[in-house]
């Protein structure tokens, strides 16, 4: 009984400190997600520094992830495992818009015109190719920046490489299938 007990109260917390999504347990347990940052992501423009973001793998990598469609409820609780939704899109409406950019000193000016972000699900069969082109903005210190669309096709553990000629890290994200209208 007690052993019992003791494993609902670590799935329980588990879920609590995921936000209170039970897939979040899922996605902790067996998906290594990259940890959603609140912090100021680094780069030079200050009007992005409250976006959550998350930092590229690969160390040196300066690459800055902003998560534009992270929702306020994965916000306020401080949801800390990077999710996202399949199909390009949230359930509130908008787009699962990322900006990419390579923040460190090392990376300025050299990333091109483009970015491949190139999708390969881990915990099961699947893959996918995006391209986008370099973008700037005000505050961008010639920080090589990619706005983009992510629609990852099917719900799952994934790993999202994103490259350019020169400079090349990755996030790795748990992508949730929306829920049905009401």
């Amino acid at each position: 009984m007690r052993l019992a007990t003791a494993t609902a109260a670590i799935v329980l917390g588990a879920v609590l400190v995921a936000g209170g999504d039970s897939r979040s347990v899922h996605a902790a347990a067996g998906c290594p997600v990259s940890q959603v940052r609140y912090d100021a992501y680094g780069g030079g423009d200050h009007s992005m520094d409250r976006t959550p973001w998350l930092a590229g793998r690969r160390a040196g990598s300066g690459l800055a992830a902003l998560l534009w469609y992270w929702p306020r409820e994965w916000t306020h609780p401080r949801r800390r495992g990077a999710a996202i939704y399949t199909g390009g899109e949230m359930p509130q409406g908008w787009s699962t818009k990322v900006l990419w950019a390579f923040v460190g000193p090392a990376q300025r000016g050299r990333g091109g015109r483009q970015l491949t972000v190139q999708g390969t699900r881990l915990d099961a069969p699947g893959s996918f190719t995006h391209r986008f082109g370099a973008i700037s903005y005000g505050g961008q210190r010639r920080a090589p920046s990619f706005a983009s669309i992510i629609d990852v096709p099917k719900a799952g553990c994934w790993r999202l490489d994103v490259s350019t000629t020169k400079l090349g890290a990755s996030v790795v994200v748990r992508a949730l299938t929306a829920p049905a209208p009401r």
